[in-house]
């Protein structure tokens, strides 16, 4: 069945500014929503269980998607979990279901 309903998809990423490989994921995010006549919202925070002072507070955002107006997540998990086993990256995961998330 056919739905006039365009999609929302956030990108779960690091704070990682002026990084090529940033740029390319972005550009690539947005290139590819565009050509698909989605929407992309970027949560940015930091990798998961940071400890670094403040920067423990910007992964607040993790916690502000709101699953009525997300229909599906994009998570750069190789940076943004990158300090956590693999149990707390599937609990990382799971806290989205029931979102498609992909990794």
């Amino acid at each position: 069945m056919y739905s006039d309903k365009r999609f929302t998809f956030g990108f779960l990423m690091p704070h990682i500014i002026n990084s090529p490989i940033t740029n390319d994921l972005c550009n690539g995010a947005f290139e590819k929503a565009k050509e698909l006549n989605v929407n992309i919202v970027l949560f940015i925070g930091e990798r998961v269980e940071s400890k670094k002072g403040f920067k423990v507070k910007d992964n607040d955002v993790y916690s502000m998607i709101d699953r009525n107006k997300i229909d599906g997540l994009l998570i750069w998990t190789s940076n943004v979990c990158q300090v956590i086993g693999d149990e707390e990256i599937r609990k990382f995961h799971d806290y989205y279901f029931p979102l498609p998330v992909v990794t």
